[in-house]
């Protein structure tokens, strides 16, 4: 593997960890998110997109734009596009994170919380 591919493969972990414990409850915003951007303001959020299993990169781009120009409208800002993966790091408010929520084209969403590395 490349460099590039092996760090695209190590961000994805806590994604990926994070995707498992969410699925099996059937939430792709919580209500704790919301509580969260709705009192202290924007949230940075990392947004899982639905895409087929499989699909290429160009097929995870148009996922991604879809659900922006979806979101047109609504006061959020692209911090990080996550090019291989198909999730956008996003600064968002709490009337976004309601349409995330109800959004047909998002897996899940998290809160992109900065961590230390553990020795």
């Amino acid at each position: 593997m490349r460099r590039r591919e092996c760090l695209a493969a190590l961000a994805s972990l806590p994604l990926v960890a994070c995707a498992a414990s969410a699925s099996r409850a059937g939430v792709t915003v919580s209500s704790e998110l919301i509580e969260k951007a709705t009192t202290h303001g924007s949230r940075r959020l990392i947004v899982q997109v639905k895409v087929g299993e499989g699909v290429g990169a160009a097929a995870m781009g148009s996922a991604k734009q879809a659900l922006l120009a979806e979101l047109s409208g609504t006061r959020d800002r692209v911090a990080r596009d996550l090019v291989g993966l198909p999730a956008l790091g996003i600064e968002t408010s709490a009337d976004t994170l309601r349409a995330l929520a109800v959004s047909p084209r998002v897996e899940r969403v998290t809160e992109d919380e900065l961590r230390r590395a553990r020795r």
